[in-house]
């Protein structure tokens, strides 16, 4: 009798992690970017200004918070605006051939929490700016960045003295803030690790 239960038991248990290692039941459609006569491509009068420049990279920036490094070098990604020049969707120029069940999800989230972000300059108005470039640069700046922090493991549970050694504790999304200390930094237990220096000397 125990024998049977432990073998449902067991079939359950691999049927659950089939569905997880397929990356759930659900298909998750990646976002396409409009065709051109849709959404044309933002001029080169347009891109070339400083302020769309700045713009472009504080974009590439945010999408980077959103997909992870292993996907972004690979994604010609660009972003969609409305007719007020506010940032309509994240969306793939074309769709990859194998692109991970995790990535595609990390674009829809990522599409979804970008509609927040401030609209652009005028120029961009009903447009589609490539931030491919700006995308990967923001993304290898931040993979650098995470390989150069230190750990708090072996901080974590001290009792922290009141010393001041300013450290730039980073978090899993990009988010940073500066701590006095290494150990008070590592009192957060949400954070991926530090760097010496207060944030804006980062």
């Amino acid at each position: 009798m125990e024998g049977l239960a432990r073998q449902r038991e067991r079939r359950s248990l691999l049927v659950v992690l089939a569905v997880l290692a397929c990356g759930g039941a659900e298909r998750i459609e990646v976002p396409r970017c409009a065709p051109p006569e849709v959404k044309p491509a933002t001029s080169v009068e347009c891109t070339s200004t400083a302020e769309v420049l700045a713009y472009r990279q504080d974009l590439g920036e945010a999408v980077a918070r959103h997909l992870r490094w292993e996907h972004s070098p690979a994604l010609p990604i660009g972003v969609e605006f409305d007719a007020a020049g506010s940032v309509d969707s994240v969306c793939v120029a074309s769709e990859p051939q194998s692109l991970p069940w995790a990535a595609r999800q990390e674009l829809v989230r990522g599409s979804a929490a970008m509609r927040s972000f401030p609209a652009g300059p005028p120029c961009l108005a009903g447009t589609r700016l490539d931030v491919t470039e700006a995308l990967v640069k923001a993304s290898t700046a931040a993979r650098r960045s995470s390989e150069s922090l230190a750990s708090c493991l072996s901080l974590r549970g001290e009792i922290c003295l009141d010393q001041n050694a300013p450290v730039c504790g980073v978090f899993p999304d990009g988010t940073r803030r500066t701590y006095a200390n290494a150990c008070a930094a590592c009192e957060n237990s949400q954070l991926k690790g530090w760097a010496q220096g207060a944030c804006s000397r980062m």
